[in-house]
């Protein structure tokens, strides 16, 4: 009974102090803003970022996670008959371009996609699949993770380069789309590599301002820190890796460390001219 009064009266306090920060934000003049993906792209850090009460604090905007894999082609139609409450920013929202602009919006809103290099894609799926990822309600990921403990890493990045011909076709599909939102003036298409690399701070700063939010360069900063992978790894610096970490390593480029000449001839094979498309590589020359 102690204890039930006692989590009663913390739940209690935070819901007052929510509403204070509430009455006390910089209201954005967007109704909704929305963060959309793909998986492996940083999309729980970002999560942490907008629910954070400095986020909250400068924007009015609570956080909410949808909680589901909107390119399961099982759920997509679920996707259109969504409404979302007003004030709030969701993240992540995995869908494709289409899919969102079907959604039921209000007038006014923003959004950002991100994206990422798709040979670190695969590669950190190969280290999440094998090692750090929660694996129980998922019977592909138990699968997988059953496989590549019984297989060399070159053979292991083999299965799920093929993979991304099957089971994961869908999300090539949605980088594809987005590509049509560079000329909707409400969209922003944000680098994952940007975000995390030497020009963070510059780059946080246009999205930021692309969401019509006015927060001081100390805020921000204040706010990136708070969340770096420093803190979210446990004190270990970018580059510094560990494998058995949903924190991995930290860094862009990664798959290099683990491509081989016959992982880089299917990868080209299954996705064709996909880097180029997204401005990861000039020509198939790579």
């Amino acid at each position: 009974m102690k204890n039930t009064i006692i989590r009663l009266s913390t739940q209690i306090k935070q819901k007052i102090k929510k509403q204070v920060i509430l009455a006390l934000s910089k209201k954005n003049s967007n109704q909704n803003l929305y963060h959309c993906c793909i998986q492996k792209t940083g999309s729980q850090w970002l999560k942490s970022i907008f629910s954070d009460s400095l986020f909250l604090k400068y924007t009015g905007l609570e956080c909410y996670d949808p909680a589901n894999n909107y390119l399961n082609p099982k759920l997509a139609e679920e996707v259109e008959t969504i409404n979302f409450s007003p004030r709030q920013i969701i993240s992540p929202l995995y869908i494709n371009y289409e899919k969102f602009l079907a959604l039921k919006k209000p007038e006014n809103y923003k959004a950002i996609f991100v994206m990422r290099d798709y040979r670190d894609v695969v590669t950190s799926d190969y280290f999440s699949y094998r090692y750090s990822h929660s694996v129980t309600k998922w019977k592909f990921m138990q699968e997988r993770r059953e496989q590549l403990n019984q297989m060399s890493i070159d053979d292991g990045l083999m299965l799920l380069i093929n993979d991304v011909k099957t089971h994961k076709a869908n999300q090539i599909e949605c980088l594809r789309s987005w590509l049509k939102a560079k000329t909707d003036s409400r969209v922003l298409i944000c680098k994952f590599e940007d975000m995390i690399g030497s020009d963070s701070l510059e780059t946080f700063k246009k999205i930021f301002f692309h969401f019509d939010i006015d927060i001081p360069e100390s805020v921000l900063k204040n706010l990136l820190q708070k969340h770096s992978f420093k803190a979210k790894a446990g004190g270990r610096k970018q580059g510094q890796g560990n494998q058995k970490s949903h924190y991995r390593k930290g860094i862009s480029g990664d798959w290099k460390n683990y491509f081989k000449e016959e992982h880089i001839i299917r990868f080209k094979e299954i996705t064709g001219e996909l880097l180029i498309e997204l401005g990861y590589e000039k020509n198939s020359n790579w």
